[in-house]
């Protein structure tokens, strides 16, 4: 093992060391850029249960390989973080008794800007200083949804807009339609979007036209996009 870099984590070393009396199911896998296809060493990759409880972590390695291992059979998701790449998560993983499963998990990059742009955004607001994966854990569905959040903005001014209602319509739930207060630096949050190329976004506030958006949103990922405010009244 120590040829490969890998650190299996406290859950795979119980494994290792009881063999007979404990169970291991397996995640043989390689992270990759989703643009360049390489690999994507020293990212932060974590395995969760339905229950939100994380059963190892490890870091992958040079050519972008990681093992994770489960103490029980069950659907698992793999969660992703590193500088300069989007904080992804897997899509539902069966994991078998005594059995590995071989995966590729992409990691889509980020531009300079996006990264930036995000960083500060997080540096700035007080709930999302922590991270957004451990705010809305509770409340997220990897396998069938994702984070959607972003920064409502006045057009001229680029100043933030606090208390704007942004609100989601997708045209394949007939489910209430879920509404996000921006906080006072802009940010808007749903911790869980139903997938969709075609979810629609509206944002409403005092004093401005509405903004109005069609966003795609992917199982277990974030999708950041913003919003730019023109005043009533103003030029369209």
């Amino acid at each position: 093992m120590a040829r490969t870099g890998l650190s299996l984590g406290i859950a795979a070393l119980v494994c290792l060391g009881a063999p007979g009396l404990l169970r291991c199911q397996t995640v043989d896998g390689v992270l990759i850029d989703a643009q360049s296809g390489r690999p994507v060493p020293a990212a932060r990759m974590l395995l969760i249960d339905t229950a939100d409880v994380v059963h190892d972590s490890t870091t992958s390695d040079r050519g972008g390989r990681f093992v994770l291992t489960a103490r029980g059979a069950g659907t698992y998701v793999i969660s992703v973080e590193r500088e300069a790449y989007a904080t992804v998560m897997s899509g539902g993983l069966p994991l078998e008794l005594d059995r590995t499963v071989s995966y590729t998990m992409e990691a889509p990059p980020l531009s300079i800007a996006n990264m930036t742009q995000i960083r500060e955004t997080m540096d700035r607001s007080e709930r999302l200083r922590a991270g957004v994966v451990p705010l809305c854990r509770s409340r997220m569905n990897p396998v069938e949804g994702g984070i959607l959040m972003g920064v409502v903005r006045a057009r001229r001014s680029r100043e933030p807009v606090e208390g704007a209602r942004a609100s989601i319509s997708h045209p394949d739930s007939s489910e209430p339609v879920p509404v996000a207060i921006t906080d006072p630096h802009g940010v808007y949050l749903f911790c869980f979007v139903a997938q969709g190329d075609a979810v629609r976004v509206t944002v409403e506030a005092e004093g401005f036209q509405p903004a109005a958006q069609d966003v795609e949103v992917r199982p277990g990922t974030i999708s950041w996009y913003d919003f730019a405010m023109r005043p009533s009244g103003g030029p369209r």
